[in-house]
């Protein structure tokens, strides 16, 4: 799982689906899934019960590169917000922006400064204070001159003043950091963008225990499990590919969790319901959203389904660095080729909707105008013969599509885990694709290889499938589809996607304070999207988390994920 922008913030008045969005999914049938408090409950007579939750989850623990700067994809944020905490502001489940470490903070006229008047009473898990020096310090990490090469979260700097001279110059501090005293920072960046405060939601390290100089960020990938920040967790051990251990901060400003251990370990879709009724479990998130799964669950008795629409989508990308994939014709071709709802509505019964959009549907930016405007890419083989004949690649002998000597040939960079992947997704898109003339040869490797050769300078791959988890702001998706980060090595845009007028939707829309405005220019960004076709839209499926009935105060949401309401979850006895 990759986090689109994961260091950002949150968008307002972000409705929830509207009832013709959700049609077709089963959210009646999830809603009957009531836990009785008399049924049996394994979980509570487990030899850790009293004091630990056990979490599962199915995909890995992420890159185990948790320190806030440096996190690749969506567990790694998890982790990090465990240790480090929320940033200055965050959201609340109506995806509103609110402060968090910060008690307010102000935007001036010209819509170019940010500043923070912090919290008094946050302190870091060792008892240090956390100060405007540590977040200035994040910060200018950020901006340092060997960042950019080992990390993705620049793009929430790159536009202060003052970042030039210190991340390409001879400048000791960044001229648009500016501390005021111990709790008073302000940010100004060169151009007022409505997104810039999508960027405070970065968690904070400690300045005295992350020191470095200048021209040394690099090194602190050296130190990505040495985890010590302001969240309601402590980091205590982690097991590759296995689990990971916390224990409650005593010294966290919210109040200490009432839960003191938290285990996350990771599960198997085939086992996780029988270990949730054996009461290994007392949380399982990412559960596959089925109905052979929803039937399991209702006869175990004690497991609730915590159901809502994702704010995620699942795609393939094409490599656009490839010569074959620069024609657009080929892609839309690609993607008229492939059945993505029999495949969908098949796999996850009804559950799903195919996605045909950078847009989250949950997102206030989701109109009826994209919704009718956008390209269905319905099934139609016929349409993609005609498209790649056009494009100039023509059937051979063989079965294989040739042009100007080279042969249609598309390697699919993948990974073996996930059942979605590896008993539907790499089987139908050999069949579909190879019948219109394309041959698909699949390369599985481990997560951490796959993120390496994606996110290489070089990019190697042709195409990839992963997932990208939103935040609440629409506009997430610039770091993804601006060619500026086109050409940065690990950036989001791995894809090598260039477009002049995504990149002059994407730009009005960061600078448009007037929420009707920027809505026509994220709607005429996502049709040009669409109609590009740079990936392969899959999903947006249904988030489920099964969580035992002893555990209360943990309800998640599209907004709102368990790590940020996890120092209020409680444990019956």
């Amino acid at each position: 799982l990759f986090a689109g922008c994961g260091g950002k913030g949150a968008q307002t008045n972000a409705p929830a689906p509207t009832k013709t969005e959700t049609e077709g999914k089963k959210e009646a049938e999830v809603q009957t899934v009531e836990s009785s408090k008399d049924a049996p409950n394994a979980a509570k007579s487990r030899a850790n019960a009293k004091d630990t939750m056990v979490i599962g989850m199915v995909s890995s623990l992420g890159t185990a590169t948790w320190l806030p700067a440096y996190y690749n994809d969506l567990e790694d944020i998890r982790f990090a917000t465990l240790v480090f905490g929320q940033g200055m502001l965050t959201n609340d489940a109506k995806g509103e922006v609110v402060p968090f470490l910060a008690e307010r903070y102000e935007l001036s006229p010209d819509h170019k400064t940010y500043t923070f008047y912090l919290r008094k009473d946050v302190k870091f898990s060792d008892g240090t204070p956390l100060t405007a020096k540590d977040v200035a310090f994040t910060y200018t990490l950020l901006c340092d001159p060997k960042y950019a090469a080992t990390g993705q979260r620049q793009e929430a700097v790159d536009e202060l003043v003052g970042f030039k001279e210190y991340s390409e110059g001879n400048a000791t501090e960044v001229a648009g950091i500016k501390v005021t005293d111990d709790y008073t920072i302000s940010f100004t960046y060169e151009k007022a963008k409505v997104s810039n405060v999508f960027n405070f939601s970065l968690p904070i390290m400690s300045k005295d225990y992350y020191k470095f100089q200048k021209g040394d960020a690099d090194k602190l990938k050296d130190h990505v499990l040495d985890l010590m920040g302001a969240g309601p967790y402590k980091f205590v051990k982690y097991e590759e590919g296995q689990f990971a251990e916390f224990v409650a901060n005593e010294n966290y400003f919210l109040g200490a969790p009432k839960v003191k251990n938290l285990i996350v370990k990771v599960t198997a879709q085939e086992t996780y319901i029988q270990e949730l009724e054996k009461g290994d479990l007392d949380v399982q998130l990412q559960v596959s959203a089925r109905q052979e799964n929803n039937d399991m669950i209702q006869k175990v008795g004690c497991l609730n389904i915590n159901a809502y629409p994702g704010n995620s989508y699942g795609f393939i990308t094409f490599n656009m660095s490839r010569d074959k994939f620069k024609d657009v014709r080929v892609r839309q071709a690609l993607v008229h080729a492939y059945d993505r709802k029999t495949v969908i509505d098949s796999y996850f019964s009804g559950y799903a909707d195919v996605q045909q959009t950078p847009l989250s549907p949950v997102s206030w930016a989701y109109t009826d105008n994209v919704v009718k405007g956008m390209n269905k890419y319905e099934y139609s083989p016929e349409k993609a013969n005609q498209l790649l004949d056009e494009a100039g690649w023509m059937l051979g002998t063989d079965g294989v599509r040739e042009k100007d000597g080279q042969k249609l040939e598309i390697e699919f960079l993948t990974t073996p885990q996930g059942r979605f992947n590896t008993t539907v997704l790499i089987p139908t898109i050999k069949t579909y694709w190879e019948a219109v003339g394309a041959k698909v040869t699949v390369n599985q490797v481990e997560w951490s290889v796959l993120l390496d050769k994606v996110l290489s300078e070089d990019h190697e791959y042709d195409i990839t499938t992963m997932q990208w988890g939103m935040t609440v702001d629409p506009g997430d998706s610039y770091s993804t589809f601006h060619s500026k980060y086109a050409t940065i090595p690990g950036s989001n845009n791995f894809n090598v996607f260039v477009d002049a007028e995504v990149d002059r939707l994407l730009d009005a829309q960061a600078e448009e304070f007037d929420k009707a405005k920027r809505t026509e220019y994220l709607e005429q960004f996502a049709l040009r999207i669409n109609e590009l076709a740079p990936y392969m839209f899959m999903y947006q499926v249904q988030e489920w988390d099964v969580v035992n009935n002893r555990v209360n105060n943990l309800t998640t949401s599209p907004f709102v994920d368990w790590t940020m309401i996890i120092d209020k979850a409680e444990l019956d006895q």
